[in-house]
């Protein structure tokens, strides 16, 4: 019986946590988590970033300064949309604006190298080995799109969080993060498997 009635206890916290704003909030902090993961990735590796930013032909010579600047912006905007998922509706407005319109500028960016046949290490999301795929456009579209969603579903009453409210959301935040991050090495552990595990061709 307890065990039935800790169940019964953990499904009704999730339905509430599907109810009054909590899905856009949780949505707020993974995005959050995202762009902090990022962040602090371009910032402990600047050259790195650096040189994506050249590649992407958004600067013209790759200087360590150039990508920690960017890995700053994106940690700043992180702690804005976790900002806004602490305060509520107005604040969430702005920074959901600003991930809209950064992570669509990445869509094209990764399109139109795409396009031109270029395969560079783009330094997405943590990420400073992984080359430029249609597995990192269709990551930044899923994003974008997340991005958009929560936009298009801001509450017009939200109200601050209790600390409780707050850790729980973070939580299911974390662990959708987690599932992501994880799935992402997975991919390319079957990739470099493969690349091993390719029958070799006798040459004429």
């Amino acid at each position: 019986m307890h065990g039935l009635r800790s169940l019964l206890h953990s499904a009704g916290d999730g339905f509430a946590l599907a109810g009054e704003g909590n899905v856009y909030r949780v949505g707020l902090w993974l995005l959050a988590g995202v762009f902090i993961w990022s962040g602090l990735a371009k910032v402990s590796k600047p050259a790195v970033a650096a040189l994506a930013l050249a590649d992407f032909r958004l600067i013209r010579e790759a200087r360590r300064r150039s990508g920690r600047a960017a890995g700053i912006a994106e940690v700043a905007l992180a702690l804005l949309l976790a900002g806004g998922a602490l305060l509520g509706y107005p604040f969430s407005r702005g920074p959901l604006a600003a991930a809209c319109l950064l992570l669509g500028f990445f869509c094209f960016l990764i399109t139109r190298s795409l396009l031109a046949g270029e395969r560079f290490p783009c330094a997405c999301f943590g990420d400073a080995h992984s080359s430029l795929s249609a597995l990192t456009l269709a990551r930044t579209v899923c994003l974008a799109l997340l991005a958009v969603a929560l936009m298009a579903s801001v509450p017009t009453s939200s109200h601050g969080l209790a600390p409780d409210e707050a850790a729980l959301q973070l939580v299911v935040a974390a662990g959708v993060l987690a599932i992501l991050v994880h799935a992402a090495h997975v991919v390319r552990l079957i990739k470099q498997t493969n690349g091993l595990l390719k029958p070799e061709v006798d040459a004429p």
